[in-house]
């Protein structure tokens, strides 16, 4: 709403500019409050169905890190890449994404809130009460920020230990003759050392018969 300042030349003029102003800002304020009412309706049939508290596992009264905190243990605990091929797991997913879509941002939580009471689904006591966010300083942690790091790191530590998994079982199998191949060996070093043997008699043999013969 746009406000059109009059020129102002004695102090009454400013009291009355003040009053108007205010005045209007009340009217404004009225019509806003009412805004929601047809809003809540729609955001009602397409959300407020399913609890994502419930989903998330956390309180109506819940804070925002703590909402964080929750999808970030839920959505490593059933991300598709750890369960491939089970649709539960996908559903499971599915709605936790969906519930930290409305819950985590701080005005779709209050929008969604307002919905659940106005169903009387969630008690105004029960809901948590929502203030004015700090001014953003270097010095808050970025939870976000901490999220997708650690969530990454998750993800790359385990492939990384799969993968060392798997190169060990192939460096295993590959040094390793199987039992059946193991026998073959032996008995052929048995029938190898038999063999020179046998030679190695008739040979002896062979060398006593001849100088026999030489003696007579």
């Amino acid at each position: 709403m746009a406000y059109t300042i009059p020129r102002l030349n004695t102090k009454f003029d400013i009291c009355a500019f003040g009053r108007n102003l205010i005045r209007e800002r009340a009217i404004f304020r009225s019509k806003l409050r009412t805004l929601p009412t047809s809003y809540h309706r729609h955001f009602s049939s397409k959300h407020s169905k399913k609890n994502f508290y419930k989903i998330l596992g956390v309180s109506p009264k819940a804070t925002q890190a703590q909402i964080k905190a929750a999808y970030y243990d839920l959505s490593l605990k059933h991300h598709p890449d750890r369960h491939k091929g089970s649709q539960k797991s996908h559903g499971i997913f599915q709605e936790i994404s969906e519930a930290y879509g409305v819950l985590g941002s701080l005005d779709s939580r209050k929008q969604y809130d307002r919905a659940l009471i106005v169903e009387g689904v969630l008690a105004p006591e029960q809901a948590r009460p929502f203030h004015a966010p700090p001014k953003p300083s270097a010095s808050i942690y970025d939870f976000d920020e901490w999220t997708r790091k650690h969530y990454f790191q998750a993800l790359i530590r385990k492939q990384k230990d799969k993968k060392e998994r798997r190169d060990e079982e192939i460096e295993r199998n590959t040094h390793k003759l199987p039992e059946g191949s193991l026998r073959l060996v032996c008995l052929a070093v048995c029938l190898a050392i038999f063999v020179i043997g046998i030679s190695s008699h008739r040979h002896t043999r062979q060398m006593g018969n001849q100088e026999e013969q030489q003696d007579q």
